[in-house]
């Protein structure tokens, strides 16, 4: 745990210190960031999730939108489908995920930080440890990582991300295949 905390911060440091616009330039605004983009979709597949007991794939559409002149704040949530796998069988159920997203730098290339309400509900525990297993609850989620644009293109962006999601069963995430689009 203390060489996650230590990469999180490690990065946040570097990213902010060397917050850019894609043309090499520094961002305008400095850490917070300003640009012209209002809105975020995003689809995440080949979510992987890791518990004490199981594993987790899903598909995840989600959206955020910017209150504000700065890039520094958005707002918005996704919603995904999940098929968790325990020590005896499988479940399936959604989450739903709502909150803040807090970036550093120009938007489409801004180390993030999203957080807020986790909410899962699906077909209940399998196996003999129902109780441990039971994919039905609500806690939090935090999840941090970086915008990387895509061949030259600030609209498509490339969003790996790596976090924690509690709710139910809960445990550490990480989702290497994440897009976005950015309007």
């Amino acid at each position: 745990m203390f060489k996650l905390k230590f990469l999180m911060i490690s990065l946040f440091i570097s990213t902010a210190a060397m917050a850019q616009s894609p043309a090499g330039a520094p961002a305008g605004g400095g850490l917070m960031g300003t640009s012209s983009f209002k809105s975020e979709f995003t689809l995440s597949g080949g979510y992987l999730g890791f518990s004490t007991s199981s594993g987790q794939m899903n598909i995840a559409p989600a959206f955020y939108y910017k209150p504000l002149k700065t890039d520094l704040l958005q707002v918005g949530g996704e919603v995904a489908y999940q098929s968790t796998s325990h020590k005896g069988g499988s479940a399936s159920n959604m989450a739903l995920l709502a909150g803040v997203a807090i970036n550093v730098g120009n938007l489409s290339s801004a180390f993030y930080c999203a957080m807020g309400l986790a909410i899962k509900s699906g077909s209940g525990g399998t196996g003999e440890d129902a109780a441990a297993t039971d994919p039905n609850g609500m806690g939090y989620h935090f999840i941090c990582g970086k915008r990387i644009p895509i061949g030259g293109s600030p609209n498509w962006v490339f969003k790996p991300n790596l976090g924690v999601i509690s709710g139910g069963t809960g445990g550490m995430v990480f989702r290497p295949l994440a897009i976005s689009y950015l309007l």
